[in-house]
């Protein structure tokens, strides 16, 4: 086994880390920038090869590839993945714009190798609990949903400069809409893709950056031929962090809250049902579920390049909403 991964914080450390733990003997490579510090402290005795060119890492042959660069670059990085056929998972969001994912339209295709889109609370178990409530017609059928999140960027990353982080520029692809897409990608997972999105955003917080800080969107989805809402809160200011999904239908109410690390279903036809995380979880196994699913030989990805690109969409749906001050109607 050789893996490639591209860039050097927190996120590529991770997966480094993880791959290691998954397979010890595997060969690993880490691209760098070509003028950046090198091989940062957070992987010493992770990596066996470094390399400031991708092209020159791929000479040799690769059976794993992770993009964990900035989004400004993520596109132009998986296409070199997956024009030799490597499995490729390119952390979120998949590209700075859907404009920028022709080629990699193309490629996948034509199947020339798996794509994935690092989505990675679709694993979370809350997550395919809170599914399996919903299909099971605990809350009957679904009105709303709201999906909220909210972290104090200082905090995001202890011992960095967060000015000098991805999610403060724009030009890297930052900002709450491209950072906190988890949540959109969330909302599409249990209603499907909307059909109309209305958002505002803006900076509105003391923090230094260049990008929003905060974003209100509002989606219109139909199930089933009837009427679905989801309104939906990011924010990069919540000092008390807050993540949380709420749905309501016409037969109760079930909440997820990330942070308690609980599900509660209120049905009318009995007393509230609790689901509490499986015993020794840690976020961590959102990753290693990623890898397996990435090498998997079984299609559909759960966290696929399609819905990638959908929730891409929405965002840029989103952006456009906020910007021109008008509701986008999808095909958008």
């Amino acid at each position: 086994m050789r893996a490639v991964v591209t860039g050097t914080g927190s996120i590529a450390a991770r997966h480094l880390r993880n791959l290691r733990q998954l397979f010890p003997a595997a060969r690993l490579a880490v691209v760098v920038r070509p003028h950046g510090a090198g091989v940062p402290a957070s992987m010493d005795g992770l990596v066996d090869e470094s390399f400031t060119d991708l092209v020159a890492a791929l000479a040799q042959p690769a059976d794993l590839g992770i993009v964990a660069t900035p989004a400004s670059v993520h596109a132009a990085q998986a296409e070199v993945f997956a024009e030799r056929g490597i499995p490729t998972l390119i952390e979120k969001p998949l590209a700075m714009s859907v404009a920028e994912c022709a080629r990699l339209i193309e490629l996948e295709a034509q199947g020339k190798a798996p794509l994935m889109v690092g989505y990675c609370l679709r694993y979370h178990p809350l997550i395919a609990a809170l599914r399996e409530k919903l299909a099971d017609g605990a809350v009957g059928r679904i009105y709303n949903v709201r999906a909220e999140v909210g972290q104090y960027l200082p905090n995001w990353r202890p011992g960095t400069d967060y000015r000098r982080g991805v999610t403060a520029q724009r030009s890297l692809g930052g900002g709450a809409l491209m950072e906190l897409s988890h949540e959109l990608d969330l909302v599409r997972t249990l209603l499907g893709s909307p059909y109309a999105v209305t958002a505002v955003a803006a900076r509105i917080s003391e923090l230094e950056t260049d990008v929003e800080d905060v974003a209100e969107i509002v989606t219109r989805h139909r199930i089933a031929g009837q009427e679905a809402i989801a309104s939906i809160h990011l924010d990069l200011f919540r000092r008390i962090p807050r993540r949380f999904i709420g749905v309501d239908g016409d037969a109760g109410h079930a909440e997820l809250d990330f942070v308690a690390g609980r599900l509660v279903v209120r049905s009318l036809a009995g007393e509230p049902v609790t689901v509490g995380l499986p015993k020794g979880f840690a976020i961590n196994d959102l990753y290693l579920a990623e890898i397996g699913d990435l090498l998997a030989p079984r299609p559909p990805k759960i966290a696929s390049f399609a819905d990638g690109l959908a929730t891409l969409r929405l965002i840029e749906a989103a952006a456009r909403s906020a910007r021109e001050g008008k509701t986008v109607h999808a095909p958008y």
